[in-house]
Protein backbone atom coordinates (compact mmCIF):
# COMPACT_ATOMS: atom_id res chain seq x y z
CA UNK A 1 0.00 0.00 0.00
CA UNK A 2 3.10 2.33 1.00
CA UNK A 3 4.34 1.77 -2.43
CA UNK A 4 1.74 2.99 -4.27
CA UNK A 5 1.28 6.29 -2.19
CA UNK A 6 4.93 6.06 -2.79
CA UNK A 7 4.14 5.71 -6.65
CA UNK A 8 1.39 8.30 -6.74
CA UNK A 9 2.63 10.65 -4.62
CA UNK A 10 6.08 11.07 -6.83
CA UNK A 11 3.90 11.01 -10.09
CA UNK A 12 1.72 13.86 -9.13
CA UNK A 13 5.25 15.46 -7.78
CA UNK A 14 6.72 14.98 -11.67
CA UNK A 15 3.09 16.75 -12.88
CA UNK A 16 3.87 19.87 -11.18
CA UNK A 17 7.77 19.87 -12.61
CA UNK A 18 6.74 19.36 -15.91
CA UNK A 19 4.28 22.28 -16.18
CA UNK A 20 7.48 24.43 -15.20
CA UNK A 21 8.39 23.91 -18.60
CA UNK A 22 5.57 24.24 -20.36
CA UNK A 23 4.53 27.40 -21.66
CA UNK A 24 1.31 27.75 -20.19
CA UNK A 25 2.27 25.97 -17.14
CA UNK A 26 1.91 26.80 -13.60
CA UNK A 27 5.10 28.60 -12.71
CA UNK A 28 4.15 30.88 -9.62
CA UNK A 29 5.62 30.70 -6.38
CA UNK A 30 2.10 30.69 -4.69
CA UNK A 31 0.38 28.09 -7.41
CA UNK A 32 3.28 25.83 -7.31
CA UNK A 33 3.01 25.75 -3.59
CA UNK A 34 -0.49 25.08 -3.43
CA UNK A 35 -0.30 22.19 -6.20
CA UNK A 36 2.47 20.49 -3.63
CA UNK A 37 0.38 21.00 -0.45
CA UNK A 38 -2.78 19.16 -2.24
CA UNK A 39 0.06 16.16 -2.85
CA UNK A 40 0.50 16.12 0.56
CA UNK A 41 -3.04 16.36 1.61
CA UNK A 42 -4.02 13.52 -0.43
CA UNK A 43 -0.99 11.54 0.76
CA UNK A 44 0.45 12.51 4.49
CA UNK A 45 1.44 8.98 5.04
CA UNK A 46 3.73 9.07 2.25
CA UNK A 47 4.39 12.91 1.88
CA UNK A 48 6.18 13.08 5.50
CA UNK A 49 9.19 10.92 4.28
CA UNK A 50 9.69 13.39 1.23
CA UNK A 51 12.04 16.74 0.92
CA UNK A 52 10.97 19.01 -1.33
CA UNK A 53 13.28 21.83 -2.95
CA UNK A 54 12.44 24.99 -5.08
CA UNK A 55 14.43 26.57 -7.29
CA UNK A 56 12.80 30.40 -7.37
CA UNK A 57 13.50 33.73 -9.53
CA UNK A 58 12.28 36.76 -8.76
CA UNK A 59 10.91 38.93 -12.25
CA UNK A 60 9.84 42.77 -12.33
CA UNK A 61 6.98 43.34 -14.68
CA UNK A 62 5.09 46.28 -15.50
CA UNK A 63 1.64 47.36 -15.46
CA UNK A 64 0.04 48.72 -18.68
CA UNK A 65 -2.52 51.11 -16.91
CA UNK A 66 -0.72 51.91 -13.82
CA UNK A 67 2.69 51.92 -15.34
CA UNK A 68 3.69 50.33 -11.43
CA UNK A 69 6.35 47.76 -11.35
CA UNK A 70 5.79 44.90 -9.43
CA UNK A 71 8.19 41.75 -8.45
CA UNK A 72 6.95 37.81 -9.62
CA UNK A 73 8.86 34.98 -7.99
CA UNK A 74 8.29 32.02 -10.52
CA UNK A 75 9.35 28.66 -9.61
CA UNK A 76 11.82 27.55 -12.52
CA UNK A 77 13.05 24.03 -11.00
CA UNK A 78 12.17 21.60 -8.35
CA UNK A 79 13.52 18.18 -6.90
CA UNK A 80 12.89 16.12 -4.22
CA UNK A 81 14.53 13.14 -1.97
CA UNK A 82 13.47 10.92 0.44
CA UNK A 83 15.14 12.35 3.66
CA UNK A 84 18.47 10.19 4.64
CA UNK A 85 18.18 7.27 7.57
CA UNK A 86 14.24 7.06 7.03
CA UNK A 87 12.64 3.47 5.88
CA UNK A 88 9.12 4.32 4.64
CA UNK A 89 7.92 0.91 5.49
CA UNK A 90 8.94 0.88 9.07
CA UNK A 91 6.34 1.14 10.76
CA UNK A 92 3.95 -0.20 7.96
CA UNK A 93 1.45 -2.94 10.14
CA UNK A 94 1.27 -6.69 9.12
CA UNK A 95 -2.43 -8.27 8.64
CA UNK A 96 -3.03 -11.49 10.26
CA UNK A 97 -6.09 -13.48 9.68
CA UNK A 98 -7.35 -16.37 12.13
CA UNK A 99 -9.95 -19.19 11.80
CA UNK A 100 -10.64 -22.40 13.19
CA UNK A 101 -11.04 -24.24 10.15
CA UNK A 102 -8.07 -26.37 9.57
CA UNK A 103 -7.04 -24.69 5.64
CA UNK A 104 -3.29 -24.16 4.49
CA UNK A 105 -1.93 -20.53 4.17
CA UNK A 106 -3.37 -20.28 0.26
CA UNK A 107 -6.49 -21.66 0.98
CA UNK A 108 -7.54 -19.08 3.72
CA UNK A 109 -6.04 -16.24 1.63
CA UNK A 110 -8.04 -17.02 -1.00
CA UNK A 111 -11.19 -17.58 1.13
CA UNK A 112 -10.40 -14.14 2.42
CA UNK A 113 -9.99 -12.30 -0.57
CA UNK A 114 -13.38 -14.05 -2.42
CA UNK A 115 -15.33 -12.36 0.99
CA UNK A 116 -13.72 -8.88 0.19
CA UNK A 117 -14.53 -9.29 -3.37
CA UNK A 118 -18.04 -10.42 -2.20
CA UNK A 119 -18.66 -7.43 0.29
CA UNK A 120 -17.35 -4.87 -2.07
CA UNK A 121 -20.11 -6.00 -4.69
CA UNK A 122 -22.97 -5.68 -2.24
CA UNK A 123 -21.71 -2.85 -1.07
CA UNK A 124 -22.14 -1.37 -4.56
CA UNK A 125 -25.31 -3.23 -5.45
CA UNK A 126 -27.12 -1.63 -2.18
CA UNK A 127 -26.98 1.76 -4.04
CA UNK A 128 -27.73 0.16 -7.66
CA UNK A 129 -30.79 -1.62 -7.04
CA UNK A 130 -31.62 0.26 -3.91
CA UNK A 131 -31.40 -1.78 -1.76
CA UNK A 132 -31.16 0.18 1.27
CA UNK A 133 -33.10 1.21 3.33
CA UNK A 134 -36.19 -1.33 2.73
CA UNK A 135 -39.63 -0.03 3.61
CA UNK A 136 -41.23 -2.91 3.77
CA UNK A 137 -43.13 -4.53 6.62
CA UNK A 138 -44.35 -7.72 5.60
CA UNK A 139 -40.90 -10.85 6.20
CA UNK A 140 -41.95 -12.02 3.03
CA UNK A 141 -41.53 -8.90 1.32
CA UNK A 142 -38.61 -8.38 2.59
CA UNK A 143 -36.80 -11.35 1.90
CA UNK A 144 -37.78 -11.09 -1.77
CA UNK A 145 -36.12 -7.73 -1.82
CA UNK A 146 -32.98 -9.50 -0.09
CA UNK A 147 -33.29 -12.83 -3.08
CA UNK A 148 -33.40 -10.21 -6.03
CA UNK A 149 -29.92 -9.30 -4.50
CA UNK A 150 -28.56 -12.39 -4.40
CA UNK A 151 -29.81 -12.92 -7.75
CA UNK A 152 -28.30 -9.63 -8.89
CA UNK A 153 -24.74 -10.67 -7.12
CA UNK A 154 -24.80 -13.82 -9.52
CA UNK A 155 -24.81 -11.73 -12.43
CA UNK A 156 -22.28 -9.72 -11.15
CA UNK A 157 -20.09 -12.59 -10.16
CA UNK A 158 -20.79 -14.58 -13.99
CA UNK A 159 -19.92 -11.18 -15.64
CA UNK A 160 -16.22 -10.68 -13.65
CA UNK A 161 -15.88 -14.78 -14.48
CA UNK A 162 -15.84 -14.18 -17.70
CA UNK A 163 -13.95 -10.95 -17.81
CA UNK A 164 -11.04 -12.74 -15.43
CA UNK A 165 -10.67 -16.18 -17.86
CA UNK A 166 -8.18 -15.70 -20.67
CA UNK A 167 -9.27 -15.79 -24.04
CA UNK A 168 -6.59 -16.22 -26.74
CA UNK A 169 -9.04 -14.51 -29.57
CA UNK A 170 -9.46 -11.31 -27.11
CA UNK A 171 -5.85 -10.61 -26.66
CA UNK A 172 -5.98 -7.81 -29.23
CA UNK A 173 -9.25 -6.29 -27.16
CA UNK A 174 -7.01 -5.77 -24.16
CA UNK A 175 -4.30 -4.80 -25.54
CA UNK A 176 -6.01 -1.91 -26.48
CA UNK A 177 -6.72 -0.85 -22.73
CA UNK A 178 -2.85 -0.31 -22.68
CA UNK A 179 -0.28 -0.57 -25.41
CA UNK A 180 2.61 -1.21 -22.88
CA UNK A 181 1.06 -4.00 -21.20
CA UNK A 182 2.99 -7.22 -20.65
CA UNK A 183 -0.59 -9.62 -20.05
CA UNK A 184 -3.55 -8.14 -21.38
CA UNK A 185 -5.11 -10.31 -19.31
CA UNK A 186 -4.41 -8.82 -15.95
CA UNK A 187 -6.31 -5.45 -17.31
CA UNK A 188 -9.78 -6.87 -17.07
CA UNK A 189 -9.57 -7.63 -13.27
CA UNK A 190 -12.08 -4.99 -12.70
CA UNK A 191 -14.08 -4.83 -9.91
CA UNK A 192 -18.13 -4.03 -10.01
CA UNK A 193 -17.77 -0.27 -9.01
CA UNK A 194 -15.06 0.46 -11.52
CA UNK A 195 -16.96 -1.68 -14.62
CA UNK A 196 -20.27 0.45 -14.07
CA UNK A 197 -18.27 3.55 -14.22
CA UNK A 198 -16.42 2.10 -17.11
CA UNK A 199 -19.83 1.23 -19.14
CA UNK A 200 -21.28 4.50 -18.02
CA UNK A 201 -19.09 6.52 -20.21
CA UNK A 202 -21.64 4.68 -23.03
CA UNK A 203 -25.27 6.79 -23.10
CA UNK A 204 -28.22 6.55 -25.03
CA UNK A 205 -29.03 9.32 -27.06
CA UNK A 206 -33.22 10.66 -27.67
CA UNK A 207 -33.80 13.39 -30.07
CA UNK A 208 -36.95 14.83 -30.93
CA UNK A 209 -37.80 17.19 -33.83
CA UNK A 210 -40.32 18.38 -35.98
CA UNK A 211 -40.92 18.51 -39.87
CA UNK A 212 -42.79 21.10 -41.48
CA UNK A 213 -45.81 18.38 -42.01
CA UNK A 214 -46.31 19.08 -38.73
CA UNK A 215 -45.18 14.98 -37.29
CA UNK A 216 -42.44 14.50 -34.74
CA UNK A 217 -39.81 13.13 -35.57
CA UNK A 218 -38.29 10.44 -32.41
CA UNK A 219 -34.55 8.97 -33.35
CA UNK A 220 -32.86 7.09 -30.78
CA UNK A 221 -29.39 5.98 -31.00
CA UNK A 222 -26.87 5.07 -28.88
CA UNK A 223 -23.43 6.89 -28.56
CA UNK A 224 -19.80 4.98 -29.73
CA UNK A 225 -18.06 2.73 -27.50
CA UNK A 226 -14.77 4.07 -25.56
CA UNK A 227 -11.68 1.38 -26.13
CA UNK A 228 -11.80 0.33 -22.62
CA UNK A 229 -16.27 -0.09 -23.01
CA UNK A 230 -14.92 -2.08 -26.23
CA UNK A 231 -12.80 -4.55 -24.91
CA UNK A 232 -15.05 -5.78 -22.45
CA UNK A 233 -18.07 -6.35 -24.82
CA UNK A 234 -15.37 -8.45 -27.09
CA UNK A 235 -14.80 -10.44 -23.69
CA UNK A 236 -18.29 -11.01 -23.35
CA UNK A 237 -18.88 -11.58 -26.97
CA UNK A 238 -20.79 -8.71 -26.82
CA UNK A 239 -22.10 -6.14 -29.79
CA UNK A 240 -20.55 -2.83 -29.64
CA UNK A 241 -23.66 -1.38 -30.01
CA UNK A 242 -26.42 -2.90 -27.31
CA UNK A 243 -29.48 -1.56 -30.21
CA UNK A 244 -29.60 -0.43 -33.23
CA UNK A 245 -30.60 3.84 -34.60
CA UNK A 246 -34.47 3.47 -34.10
CA UNK A 247 -36.42 6.17 -35.82
CA UNK A 248 -40.12 6.74 -35.18
CA UNK A 249 -42.28 9.14 -37.58
CA UNK A 250 -45.77 10.15 -35.30
CA UNK A 251 -48.58 12.36 -35.76
CA UNK A 252 -48.29 15.52 -33.47
CA UNK A 253 -51.13 15.26 -30.83
CA UNK A 254 -53.63 18.08 -30.85
CA UNK A 255 -53.50 18.92 -27.40
CA UNK A 256 -51.15 21.40 -26.48
CA UNK A 257 -51.52 21.46 -22.67
CA UNK A 258 -53.40 19.12 -20.05
CA UNK A 259 -55.46 21.34 -18.25
CA UNK A 260 -55.88 19.81 -14.87
CA UNK A 261 -60.15 19.43 -15.47
CA UNK A 262 -59.57 17.86 -18.22
CA UNK A 263 -57.21 15.38 -16.66
CA UNK A 264 -60.19 14.94 -13.90
CA UNK A 265 -63.01 14.20 -16.45
CA UNK A 266 -60.32 11.66 -18.59
CA UNK A 267 -59.82 10.02 -15.15
CA UNK A 268 -63.70 9.84 -14.41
Amino acid sequence: MNNRFQENFEKGLSAVCASLSKKSGIKTEEKVYERVGRLKQKYPSISRYYTVDYRIEVESKTKRKTKQTEEIRKVTAMSWTVKPDIEVNEQSGTYFLRTSLSMSENTTWTVYSIIREVESTFRTLKTDIDLRPIYHKKDESTMAHLHLGLLAYWVVNTIRYQLKKSDPEDKDASKCLDKNAQNPEKKMNYGWKEIVRIMNTQKPVLTVSQNCFNQVIISRRCSDSAPKVEAIYKRLHYKSKPFNKRKFVVHKSDFQKINLIDLQIFLL
